[in-house]
């Protein structure tokens, strides 16, 4: 009897919660950011997402008791691939800090609210447009590297499909509903990624 209260109290409290994350919909013209959850225009926040198919890849790894290492022989010594993922993660957090500042420099919040009308296009977003989620997409490679697991590297590419198909198409969207012909002219000089 106990096993089924506790169930049914925590399926209660699920319930709650998604009722609280259900925001109400809105027209994007009607509002100044993106939403985030079960019913947002972002399903899951992309670190979130992350860490979440990060877990997954280490319980698959659990599971078929092998991490399935996929990287050449010269980079098996652990200290090869440790210096490497070292390398990629402090190019990621400089990618990162440098994608920040520019977002500052143009006015805009990093988490999904443009603040200004100006489109954030120099630095590294004079390169890509989404080279914040680049950054966030070397995380599970580097993890992958330093462990050779292919289960963390299937991770990285099923955050890359999340970003690409969900996250990513969701900002647009916004995007150019909020700046318009700028960010329309935004999008035909720098790639997607």
């Amino acid at each position: 009897m106990g096993l089924v209260s506790s169930s049914f109290g925590f399926l209660t409290r699920l319930d709650h919660y998604k009722n609280v994350l259900r925001a109400p919909p809105l027209d994007p013209s009607e509002r100044n950011h993106l939403r985030v959850g079960l019913d947002g225009d972002v399903p899951i926040f992309p670190p979130l997402a992350m860490i979440v198919l990060s877990a997954a890849a280490g319980i698959a790894t659990f599971v078929s008791g092998t991490r399935l290492p996929y990287l050449p022989d010269f980079m098996a010594p652990p200290s090869v691939r440790g210096g490497i993922s070292l390398a990629l993660v402090y190019w990621c957090a400089v990618l990162k800090h440098r994608c920040q500042a520019e977002l500052e420099r143009s006015g805009t919040e990093v988490n999904f609210k443009p603040a200004g009308k100006v489109v954030a296009d120099r630095g590294p977003y004079a390169i890509g447009r989404n080279m914040m989620y680049v950054a966030l997409m070397g995380v599970p490679l580097a993890g992958s590297i330093v462990f050779d697991n292919l289960w963390l590297l299937v991770s990285g590419l099923a955050l890359w499909i999340y970003l690409n198909d969900v996250v990513v198409p969701a900002e647009e969207k916004f995007l150019k509903v909020e700046l318009g012909a700028k960010y329309e002219e935004y999008c035909k000089r720098v790639p997607r990624w």
